[in-house]
């Protein structure tokens, strides 16, 4: 079989070089890198998607609301390196797109299946199939005499729903050649040799568990490490270390119930196919550490291709369905994708890398988080530059950091500079990002275009470099100046101009790009509604708050590409807002005895933040009072799935409250 599209040129041994960089000042690349990372969209994404989750799960668990992040200077580099890498709009695209073309696809209509997926950043997919297959459906399209299809993305589009799960559960990136990264179906092979240096092989190794373990856009695949096992990927719930013979039993059991789900000359991924697939049909992939030669041999036997099952051998046993072996300067040879040998530049996450992510990973567990908030810890936690900077500060800073911009949002929003008669914010064009961020007045603007004028708007009015915008909008690729510029005056024309004639968005500068104030984001409204609630009498309070938490449609900033967010601690701040409005708003209520405003306060605030089981408890402390005990009971009922989403249970505290509510003893 022919593969299409070989590299030109052989790919260039990896340089030695520290981990993090923050000093390439250039527009047009990436502030930041991370060794093993930048680069690989599909690990980085699917990392990115972890720490999200993990978000997700300390905010309903309250951890950590109210008070600066506990990550220390050096986990913040690495997890904006990481976030600046990923792409999560295109990573989410390439895998509903696959699943989109699985649903279209017929086991009648079509007998080959996919050994290889390339994956080029913005521009598409390309398939690489076992056989010819002729005839693609629209909008793909058949190449190479059906050896290939491939499909164009539009960073314009919105990001889609993760809907359907990958139709290619084991896809893995190996390594990249030109600007393209090539993901194997390791289910497709069977087994996969991999041979060479023994520091290339492991780091390569901690790379495709990683991914594996992390991300769920592309694949959908339980890992088993056995012999030695795969350091820094502790913390991912789908990796698990087993014994030999454990792992053996697995793929045995594996493969005797696929065989018996399949007809004769029929694959797993054939199941997958048409508008009702057989779901639930994910890969096991066992990867051997540092084991004995036999029993790496007795794995491999217990592997069928196409049946559900992988694995990743460290021995060079020659009846394996593909091979990888490195060549020690930074290359290795692909053999078993096709007819000729493929030279790639495989992928490799340093072991200092991996202890980085698996830090990250376990953050939620730091006890420290418990401490209480006092002015001490804040001293120590946020360096005193970046507590109040000083306007000498601000007047020598080339560019404000991320802390600042962010802070400045917030606190220039709360601002009445004193004035005597207050006024509500009216925005030229309002922005949404409490929920899944939209332009109500434009809904056209979509896709990567939103997610530029979304960042812009969050600086506040702030003049923002390239490099910062690559890193937020661009998943930190080097772009040329052009399409760089192209994409600024496309939004540009379809903003428009300010009441005063002059563009909302300026013209790009060596300094970078500013989005006129009069763009304003829903939360720079919202802030400045609460504000003013605390200083006004309680009836108009309340009014104002009402309004405030009305603008909340969802989780901030609810869909991909917006990641950079929660690694400038935006999003943990715009949380800690709505729910101290919604606290507030709750008290002011109940005070004036208007039971129907306080629970509506704690409705918007649980949009923000699903499953805070302190709102929940409040929740169920006033359908006490309102003599409610049905909505005491669906109160509860509707908590516990919340918590099964982000794979928590309740505080005893709160089902504790719940029993004592309800009258039930423990």
């Amino acid at each position: 079989m022919p593969v299409p599209h070989p590299a030109d040129t052989k790919p260039r041994a990896q340089q030695a070089a520290p981990a993090v960089t923050d000093n390439d000042t250039s527009p047009d690349r990436s502030l930041v890198t991370l060794a093993g990372v930048t680069g690989t969209v599909a690990l980085a994404s699917g990392l990115t998607t972890a720490l999200m989750r993990q978000r997700r799960r300390r905010r309903a668990l309250g951890i950590g609301i109210g008070r600066p992040s506990r990550l220390s200077t050096r986990q913040a580099e690495v997890e904006t390196a990481i976030v600046a890498a990923s792409d999560v709009p295109f990573t989410r695209w390439a895998g509903q797109e696959l699943a989109a073309l699985a649903r279209q696809l017929t086991p009648t209509a079509i007998k080959g299946a996919p050994l290889a997926v390339e994956l080029e950043p913005g521009v598409g997919i390309e398939i690489l199939w076992d056989q010819p297959c002729h005839t693609a459906p629209i909008p793909w399209e058949a190449t190479d005499g059906g050896w290939s299809w491939r499909v164009h993305y539009d960073p314009d589009e919105p990001t889609p729903l993760a809907e359907w799960p990958s139709p290619i559960p084991a896809l893995v990136t190996v390594g990249t050649r030109g600007h393209r990264q090539l993901l194997v179906d390791l289910e497709a092979v069977g087994t996969l040799a991999v041979s060479g240096p023994t520091a290339d092989v492991e780091a390569w190794i901690r790379a495709v568990v990683l991914e594996l373990g992390a991300g769920d856009d592309l694949a959908d695949a339980s890992v088993l490490t056995v012999g030695s096992g795969v350091d820094g990927v502790e913390h991912l719930e789908r990796v698990a270390h087993v014994h030999p013979d454990e792992a053996i039993g697995l793929l045995t059991a594996r493969a005797h119930d696929v065989t018996n789900l399949l007809d004769e000359h029929e694959s797993l991924f054939h199941r997958r196919l048409g508008e009702n697939p057989v779901l639930g049909l994910s890969t096991d992939v066992v990867v051997c550490g540092d084991i004995e030669l036999e029993t790496q041999r007795q794995i491999a036997a217990c592997v069928v291709p196409r049946h559900g099952a992988a694995a990743i051998l460290t021995a060079d046993i020659g009846h394996a369905g593909a091979r990888l072996v490195f060549d020690g300067y930074g290359s290795a040879v692909l053999h078993g994708i096709g007819t000729d040998p493929i030279l790639i530049t495989p992928v490799g996450v340093p072991r200092e890398t991996a202890a980085e992510i698996a830090v990250l990973l376990d953050h939620e567990h730091d006890a420290s988080a418990d401490e209480p908030l006092t002015d001490e810890l804040v001293a120590q936690l946020v360096p005193e530059s970046e507590q109040r900077p000083t306007d000498e500060a601000v007047a020598s800073a080339s560019e404000p950091s991320a802390a600042f911009v962010q802070n400045s949002l917030l606190e220039s929003a709360c601002s009445d500079n004193g004035d005597v008669e207050w006024c509500r914010p009216e925005p030229a064009l309002l922005v949404r990002i409490l929920g899944r961020p939209v332009v109500p007045d434009r809904p056209e603007i979509q896709g990567l275009k939103l997610r530029l004028l979304v960042y812009l708007a969050c600086q506040n009015g702030r003049t923002v470099s390239r490099s910062r915008i690559l890193d937020a909008v661009w998943g930190g690729e080097a772009r040329e100046r052009k399409t760089f510029s192209n994409k600024l005056s496309d939004l540009r024309n379809t903003l428009g101009t300010s009441p005063t004639g002059s563009p909302l968005l300026s013209t790009a500068t060596d300094a970078g790009v500013r989005l006129d104030p009069s763009v304003m984001t829903d939360l720079s409204v919202f802030i400045a509604l609460a504000a003013r609630a605390r200083d006004a009498a309680s009836n108009e309070a309340i009014e104002l708050l009402s309004d405030a938490l009305t603008l909340v449609h969802g989780e901030p900033f609810d869909d991909g590409g917006y990641e950079w967010a929660d690694a400038t601690q935006d999003n943990v701040q715009t949380h800690d807002h709505i729910l101290n409005a919604a606290r507030d708003l709750y008290r002011l209520a109940c005070e004036a005895d208007d039971l129907t405003i306080a629970r509506f306060a704690l409705v918007q605030g649980l949009k923000a933040v699903p499953g805070h089981e302190d709102l929940y408890r409040l929740r169920m402390q006033l359908e006490h009072r309102a003599a409610n005990t049905a909505a005491i009971h669906a109160t509860f009922n509707e908590l516990t799935p919340q918590l099964n989403v982000l794979e928590c249970e309740p505080y005893t505290e709160t089902v504790t409250l719940y029993r004592q509510l309800v009258g039930r003893r423990s």
